[in-house]
């Protein structure tokens, strides 16, 4: 799939074109999660157990790592490398999901007996719902998805900022100390 921009949408394009543009973000869904599921379960191990036990590194790290995707992926995937855009933006994204889910595998061990990893199942499961709706969604018509990107920002916005609020008020988020 080659990388470009066009003034021309989806909608308008011929459906052989619509379902080889849908191969192509779908492969690189895939390739992007892959990456992201890899480098996440790298940080889990390797950075997890010393995020947790320190303070703001974790904070420092996790944020830090979600921006970075945000500016030097975006920045590369619109550059003349794209792929690198999908590799260093997904490898940053991992780095910071990787804390968070050794938090999660923690906090479902606390609960009831084989709970370690429902809450990361459940998020998988949604993830995979999501996507499965919107691959729906523009296979039967030609749509645009012009007004997702403002329905997922002025989502992102107050969930940023409970989630920075819950480092500093861990009420917020279910609870005190994983000790």
């Amino acid at each position: 799939m080659t990388h470009f921009m066009s003034a021309r949408t989806i909608a308008q394009a011929p459906a052989s074109e619509r379902i080889d543009f849908l191969k192509g973000v779908f492969g690189y869904t895939v390739a992007g999660l892959a990456i992201a599921a890899v480098s996440g379960v790298i940080s889990a191990h390797v950075l997890g157990p010393m995020l947790l036990t320190g303070g703001m590194a974790y904070f420092v790290v996790v944020l830090g790592a979600m921006l970075g995707a945000q500016y030097f992926g975006f920045k590369l995937a619109n550059g003349p490398t794209p792929q690198l855009g999908l590799l260093v933006g997904s490898g940053l994204m991992g780095l910071a999901m990787g804390p968070m889910l050794l938090m999660a595998y923690i906090m479902g061990l606390q609960g009831p007996a084989g709970s370690g990893l429902s809450l990361i199942g459940q998020a998988m499961g949604l993830t995979i719902l999501t996507a499965g709706g919107m691959v729906g969604y523009v296979w039967t018509e030609k749509r645009d998805f012009s007004m997702l990107r403002a329905g997922i920002s002025a989502l992102m916005l107050p969930l940023l900022v409970l989630m920075v609020l819950s480092f500093f008020v861990p009420a917020l988020s279910g609870g005190g100390t994983l000790s």
